[in-house]
This record gives structure tokens, sequence and C-alpha cells, in this order.
């Protein structure tokens, strides 16, 4: 099996335990909730949750699970759970920052639910990355500790690379902004928990391939904006909304800061004809490739063909 048949077949299956983790966590303090607490909170995000992405991370920590050992797949549902729990809550702040109207082809929270409660429904979902898990050993509430921070980080210099007008980033720059920012909650934190939760002894080994993967990850979304699907909403909205990608750093590298002054459509195609698409492309399947090398270290029983052509999937996927 590979691992988008891996997503396909195991996506459906995950989704009514999202759901489930929401009701267990309403249900945490009181037995009775007052109406409007359903209507402003958990009811626009239990419609949330339920228009699910690939939910590869909750996905990917049940397979690290398995392929260390791990039998009882009730002990590690919660805790991959927690993580698409953290990816909404990130979903629903950075379409605010963004500005952006559409989310898995519907409307985004705060165009629906208006800024305030969309933020507050976000910060609900934060709330529940430690409340879902809190009795859990304290190595598994550190990695979601440190998962959350990383986040926070690499947003950070996102976000304020773009208000401050920043043009001076450099490629070691990106790249501690998407290790932080995508590299951790993408691919290595979900490896991570899944390790731990298997007692693992290789924990660093897939905390490794999980930074490097992730970074993959990030590289090709920053193409797939770029040179992707032209009718996809978000086609090219990195640079009308001045992402600080590695193509970005690269094609300024190359042309100066007048290219800047183009059109759209003209700065993508500065970049393509620059060399600076090409250069991305080449450094995500390196990182990928390095990625592997590190699998070879790694025992994952049967789980090893879908670990593989995970490192396949984060480069060829075509969303």
């Amino acid at each position: 099996m590979t691992f988008e048949e891996y997503l396909k077949d195991y996506a459906k299956k995950i989704t009514p335990d999202v759901l489930a983790g929401l009701d267990r966590v309403r249900n945490n303090f009181e037995d009775k909730k007052h109406p409007d607490v359903d209507k402003y909170l958990y009811n626009p995000f239990k419609k949330y949750i339920s228009n699910p992405g690939k939910l590869h991370r909750p996905l990917t920590c049940i397979a690290a699970y398995k392929a260390c050992g791990g039998e009882d797949i009730e002990r590690i549902i919660p805790i991959a759970i927690t993580i698409e729990n953290f990816q909404s809550a990130a979903l629903i702040h950075d379409d605010i920052a963004d500005g952006a109207s559409l989310r898995r082809s519907k409307p985004c929270m705060h165009i629906v639910e208006g800024e305030p409660i969309a933020i507050n429904i976000g910060d609900m979902g934060l709330a529940m990355v430690l409340g879902s898990v809190i009795d859990e050993d304290k190595e598994i509430l550190r990695e979601l500790t440190r998962m959350e921070y990383m986040t926070i980080e690499g947003q950070a210099m996102d976000l304020g690379w773009a208000r401050d007008n920043r043009y001076d980033i450099t490629e070691e720059d990106y790249f501690c902004m998407a290790t932080k920012k995508t590299a951790y909650y993408s691919v290595a934190t979900p490896c991570v928990l899944g390790a731990l939760c298997a007692t693992s002894k290789d924990i660093d080994k897939f905390r490794e391939f999980g930074l490097k993967l992730g970074l993959a990850f990030q590289l090709k979304d920053d193409l797939l904006n770029i040179v992707g699907d032209a009718n996809d909403k978000d086609f090219r909205s990195d640079i009308d909304e001045g992402k600080r990608t590695l193509i970005l750093v690269k094609t300024i590298e190359e042309l100066g800061l007048d290219i800047l002054n183009k059109s759209r459509d003209e700065i993508a195609e500065a970049m393509i004809e620059c060399g600076a698409v090409k250069y991305v492309e080449d450094k995500a399947i390196k990182l990928a490739s390095v990625a592997r090398d590190i699998l070879d270290n790694i025992n994952l029983n049967e789980w090893k063909e879908i670990f593989y052509s995970m490192c396949d999937w984060v480069t060829s996927r075509k969303v």
C-alpha cells in the first residue's frame, strides 16, 4: 500500500473520531451546556471539522505508532486527533490573518461567523490540544507544547516579514521559519508522538525524518501556489499576500526588487524563467531524499513501504 492509498482508505474511518473528540471536550466539565455556547462555539466548530482535508497529520501519527509495534489503536487515536485540532485552529486563525475567503471549497469560518467568534473558535481548538490529552505522559505533553511554540514562532516570522515589508530574507531565514511553522506539526511531531506511544527507541530519528520531510512539504506547497492548478482558489495568492517563500527569495536574488513592480502573473513567470522554481523543486526533492535515507535506519516493520512512499507523495502531490 502506498501512503496516498493509506490516506484514502483511512481518512473516512478517522473522521468520526475527530468529531467524537470534540463531543468529549464539550461534555468534559459540565453535563449540560447553555444553548448559546453550542450556537456560538461547538456547533460551528463541529461543522468546520466535518469538512476535513487529507487528515495526513493524524494518520501519520497512527502510521508511526503501528510501524513501531503499537497495537492498541484506542491508545493512539486521542493523541493523533489532537494534532488535527491544532491544524483546525491554525487554519481558522491563518485565514483571518491572510484575509482568505474559502477553505476546502467552503466559506472560511470568519466569513460565516464573523472574525471575533472565529478567533474564539480557533482558541478552542488550541485549548483542545493539551486539554484532550491532559492525563498523558509528560513526554507527550512536552512534544505537543513544543509543536505549538514552534508553529507560533514560525508564524510570527512569516507575518512580521510581510507587515514590515522586508525583503532582506535569506534562504537560511526561510528554512528557519518553515521548519518552525510547518515541519514540526505537519510531519515531525506526528511521527514523534506515534513513536513515543509505542515506546520506540528511534524518537530522534523520527524527528529528524519529520523535519526534513516537513520542509519538503512546505516547499511543495509553495510550488503548487505558483505552478499548480490555475483553477485553485489560492493560485498565486502567495504573491498577492507578500509571502516570503524561497521561490521569491531566489527570484529577488536573481532579478532584484524591481521585479515586484510587475503584475502577479508577470512575477510568477519571472520566477519560472529565472530558475527559482526549478531551484526550489530540486531542494524539495533533495530534502525528501535525505528523509528517505533516514528511514533506512529505522525499523518500520510492514509499514516500511508506506513511509517510503510518503517521501514520494510529498514531492509529487497535486494538492
